[in-house]
C-alpha cells in the first residue's frame, strides 16, 4: 500500500493555508510554518482571490462568497492629479485580510502542526 507524503508548506497566508487544506483532503500529512510570530494581519491591500480557493471555502467550508472575500465591478488607472486616465469594467474579488486567512484556517486544521516565527 503506497503511503502518501508528508508536505510542508512555507507560509500561513490565504494561499499557503489553502494549498495545506487541499494537500490535507488528498491525503497528506501537511505541516505549515509561517515566520510571523504574531497573527497575520490586514495591510490595507487586497489580494486577488484565486477561483480555486474561493471555490473551496464554498464548497468545503460552507461560506459564502461575501464572508471572505468583497469585490469590484471596475478596473481605474488614476494620474497623480486625480484624474481617471482608463478605466473598465471588470470584476475581481480580493481577500479581507486576516477576515480571509481566519476562514481558511477555520476549514479544520490540516494534519500535523503550524509553526509560527521560526
Amino acid at each position: 500500500m503506497s503511503r502518501m507524503p508528508s508536505v510542508i508548506v512555507m507560509g500561513g497566508s490565504l494561499g499557503g493555508l489553502t494549498a495545506a487544506l487541499v494537500l490535507r483532503d488528498a491525503g497528506c500529512d501537511v505541516r505549515v510554518f509561517e515566520r510571523s510570530s504574531s497573527a497575520l494581519r490586514a495591510r490595507g491591500a487586497g489580494i486577488a482571490v484565486l477561483d480555486a480557493t474561493l471555490r473551496y471555502l464554498t464548497e468545503r467550508g460552507g461560506y459564502r462568497a461575501e464572508d471572505v472575500c468583497s469585490a469590484t465591478g471596475w478596473i481605474r488607472f488614476v494620474r497623480a492629479d486625480g484624474s481617471v486616465q482608463h478605466e473598465q469594467r471588470h470584476c475581481y474579488r480580493f481577500s479581507r485580510g486576516t477576515r480571509s486567512t481566519g476562514r481558511c484556517s477555520g476549514c479544520s486544521t490540516p494534519t500535523g502542526t503550524s509553526s509560527a516565527g521560526r
